[in-house]
């Protein structure tokens, strides 16, 4: 009989891939419901073959119910920074009866979460790995992302018996997404948009600074697996982090291949890339000056998926970051010209 599964973000771009592999390739393992905000998701769901559940990570009453229920959740859609989500599907877990099997919860975090303040003028030597995971708990609770990891992980150790817990630590994205919505990414498309308004590919200081990154693809593959892993798996409530990455970029390969590239295409005034700050504040001006969030392109964020390795997860898709860089011009090029949403 097939497993319950709840997963969240169905119709954005990671949760939406995510759903598009458990369908496709695991659809005899789940049975899967997705939350969804309008009448209109709902339809894209049930035409994948699961089903809708309309409503909202910002509903703690119905994300509590679900937890109880289900046998397994997969939160991915606002995950990261929404903190009374997280605990709503930790209470409804620690509320489940003693005779329900085990749930899995699957949190999806991001690398934000260990990127520091280069703003583009070194590249650090430091590469976080999660089989030493004292590393990502000495993170200081003001990073992105941390508040709520450090909450989900002190909250899954009392779970002994109810859920066995995982965070799984996302890079930069890239590639086009399979879900069935939104298919584009955030931190190189941002680059993109910008410097299809402005004419011109910014660069957020010299460049040095080096992230990893993930096909989102096999981002989904990675997911599959984790949960496989866990279901079958006789670990404790807490099992800890797990980095999804299979390589990394130097910041200022993208930004000279998105200026080469958008100059070919007619799209920029120039083939190289240039501060868009007088102040030194480039990854501001880029995001604009009321955004909140953090610096997404100047920091260093380095980390080895040693564990999902271990597993047997490996990159599958043929295109790196940069050779998928024309492919996601294309998505947003056509896009705005039909008048469709990017993001």
């Amino acid at each position: 009989m097939p497993q319950s599964l709840f997963i969240t973000g169905a119709s954005g771009y990671i949760g939406g891939t995510v759903f598009t592999e458990l369908i496709k390739n695991h659809g005899d393992k789940y049975a899967i419901t997705a939350l969804v905000r309008s009448s209109h998701q709902a339809e894209l769901i049930k035409a994948a073959g699961a089903t809708p559940l309309i409503g909202s990570h910002e509903h703690p009453e119905l994300l509590e119910k679900v937890a109880k229920e289900f046998d397994v959740i997969v939160h991915i859609g606002n995950s990261a920074d929404h903190l009374e989500s997280a605990k709503a599907i930790l209470k409804g877990l620690s509320e489940r009866s003693e005779t329900q099997p085990q749930a899995v919860y699957i949190h999806t975090s991001g690398t934000g979460v260990i990127s520091d303040e280069a703003k583009g003028q070194f590249a650090s030597e430091f590469i976080f790995d999660d089989t030493d995971p004292q590393s990502i708990d000495d993170l200081p609770r003001t990073q992105p992302h941390r508040e709520v990891d450090i909450y989900i992980r002190d909250q899954a150790k009392t779970l002994a018996g109810k859920a066995k817990v995982a965070i799984i630590i996302p890079p930069l994205i890239y590639g086009i997404g399979t879900g069935p919505e939104k298919v584009i990414s955030v931190q190189i498309p941002s680059l993109i948009l910008f410097a299809l308004k402005k004419r011109f590919v910014p660069i957020v200081g010299e460049g040095k600074n080096i992230w990893n990154n993930v096909h989102v693809r096999d981002l989904a593959r990675g997911y599959a697996i984790l949960l496989d892993h866990l279901l079958s798996s006789n670990e404790g409530p807490w099992n800890g982090y797990w980095f999804a990455e299979t390589g990394e970029h130097i910041w200022k390969s993208v930004y000279d291949t998105l200026a080469k590239t958008l100059y070919e295409k007619k799209l920029v005034d120039s083939n190289e890339p240039r501060c868009p700050s007088t102040d030194g504040n480039d990854a501001k001006a880029i995001k604009g000056v009321d955004s909140e969030t953090y610096d997404a392109w100047g920091g260093n964020s380095r980390s080895k998926a040693a564990r999902l390795e271990q597993l047997g997860w490996k990159k599958e898709e043929a295109d790196d970051v940069l050779a998928s860089i024309p492919h996601e011009i294309d998505e947003i090029v056509s896009r705005q010209s039909s008048g469709r949403r990017v993001f």
